[in-house]
């Protein structure tokens, strides 16, 4: 009754479960009751959200694209193409050639799309777009010169010929 008396006393344990020692020492400093310490929140039904689609400007003016860059991602047509720009099915606007970015509106203001904003890319640095209704649309022309082309492949063959005759000598020899 002795170590009972210790663990009731100590412990604060009722008499009766101290009388039939069912509680031990060691068991009794194990056990022990957690309370709630906070109410219980409730539940909600819309607390989700979707990441950003990261739509805006991917090149602003003035800066130096290549064919197929990305110039803007949009829902719906905020900009138009202008020229050597493409537009994709989701609306986004893409370099069809190389140059620089312009943002601009059309100049001719009795048209029915007046103020719209074109994105398009010219092909020098200091070139304005639009360019004038009355002017021919600038192009880049990337032609090869195939004179010149087949004069250094005919240079290159000669060179060849020349170097395996060279290597038959030396195995000849």
């Amino acid at each position: 009754m002795s170590s009972s008396l210790f663990s009731s006393s100590m412990l604060g344990l009722t008499r009766q479960v101290a009388r039939l020692n069912v509680v031990s020492e060691s068991s009794a400093l194990t056990n022990q009751i957690r309370h709630a310490s906070k109410k219980a929140g409730g539940s909600t039904k819309n607390n989700r959200d979707s990441a950003g689609r990261r739509l805006g400007a991917k090149k602003v003016g003035g800066q130096p694209v290549i064919p197929g860059n990305i110039i803007f991602r949009q829902r719906g047509t905020h900009f138009y193409p202008g020229e050597n720009v493409g537009m994709g099915k989701d609306h986004t606007l893409y370099a069809l050639e190389s140059g620089w970015v312009q943002y601009y509106q059309d100049p001719v203001k009795d048209k029915k799309f007046w103020k719209r904003t074109y994105i398009g890319v010219s092909l020098h640095k200091d070139l304005a777009l639009p360019t004038p209704v009355n002017e021919p649309r600038r192009r880049a022309f990337r032609l090869v010169d195939t004179a010149a082309y087949k004069q250094q492949l005919e240079q290159s063959r000669k060179e060849a010929l020349a170097d395996l005759v060279a290597m038959e000598k030396v195995v000849q020899a």
